[in-house]
């Protein structure tokens, strides 16, 4: 692998993690939620690159799965969930290439203008840029 490479590609990406709860006091279409959450995120991102967008909402009554490989990708979703829960925990995650603020911002923005009747509150968010790789082993030769 070269690494410089590698790292020239990393240096460009920003990663995001988050875990947020979600809440609602009404019915809710989980899977019309996730759709829209990652169109937004790829629409808010012509002209950039995303590597991955990916989440799991998951609630009492089933999860689902979504997840967008390139900005141009349609997203693609596995899983569901039965009845309206008012509860529900959305891990999402994202390498794109944006600065970690500016990704974090957006992320945040469009958590609140897709939620609606839903309430999200951010428990957990990390978001960066990955440091060079330091491999502790190395092949001399391309096996």
């Amino acid at each position: 692998m070269d690494y410089d490479t590698y790292a020239e590609g990393e240096a460009v990406l920003g990663w995001l993690n988050t875990a947020i709860r979600l809440t609602t006091a009404g019915e809710v279409d989980w899977q019309a939620f996730c759709m829209s959450l990652l169109k937004a995120f790829q629409a808010a991102m012509q002209g950039r690159e995303i590597a991955h967008a990916k989440l799991l909402l998951t609630t009492a009554a089933g999860q689902i799965a979504g997840n967008l490989t390139r900005t141009a990708d349609v997203p693609s979703f596995r899983g569901q969930i039965t009845g309206s829960p008012r509860e529900a925990e959305l891990i999402f995650n994202a390498r794109a290439e944006m600065a970690p603020e500016s990704l974090q911002a957006l992320v945040e923005r469009l958590l609140r203008e897709i939620t609606g009747p839903v309430t999200a509150s951010i428990e957990k968010l990390n978001c960066l840029s990955p440091g060079r790789p330091r491999p502790t082993h190395r092949y001399e030769t391309v096996v």
